[in-house]
């Protein structure tokens, strides 16, 4: 549904058919590991790896959303595997953010808890303040060209 909702490109289609069958598979994990069957029914581990391979399915199939066709999606994913045969690099900030993107996961409720607790304990212009330095911070940390998203491209 989703990829026919987003226009007639094969690549929409395509994006909207995994994540279909993405949440088929989600939806048997889950019963699984809540009929007590799996070794590992609700452990930490389990989820934690369940986490990060929901974040990689996600990330490779947004690969098929934001490609102008299909050619270019799997050119991409192909030299995404194979970084030295192209020339490519690896950029340190973009790692730096899906490490601290994959932390946040883990620590974010216990991090934003804390600074809710440091904000109600400040008064309203400094809580001001704050929120503007962080504001600043984002912005400066934003990348130097926009990249164009697929909705400009109707």
């Amino acid at each position: 549904v989703c990829g026919r909702w987003h226009g007639a490109a094969w690549g929409f289609v395509l994006w909207g058919g995994l994540h279909c069958v993405a949440l088929i598979v989600e939806k048997q994990y889950t019963l699984w590991r809540a009929g007590g069957d799996s070794p590992a029914s609700n452990g930490r581990a389990s989820t934690a790896l369940a986490w990060s391979f929901t974040l990689l399915f996600v990330c490779l199939t947004r690969v098929f959303f934001a490609s102008a066709d299909l050619t270019s999606a799997l050119t991409y994913l192909e030299r995404l595997v194979d970084l030295q045969a192209t020339g490519m690099t690896v950029d340190r900030i973009l790692v730096l953010g899906t490490l601290v993107g994959l932390g946040w996961n883990f620590v974010g409720d216990r991090i934003l808890r804390a600074f809710e607790v440091l904000l109600d304990a400040r008064p309203v212009w400094a809580q001001v303040a704050i929120f503007a330095a962080v504001l600043l911070l984002l912005t400066l940390l934003r990348p130097g060209a926009e990249s164009p998203s697929a909705y400009f491209g109707f």
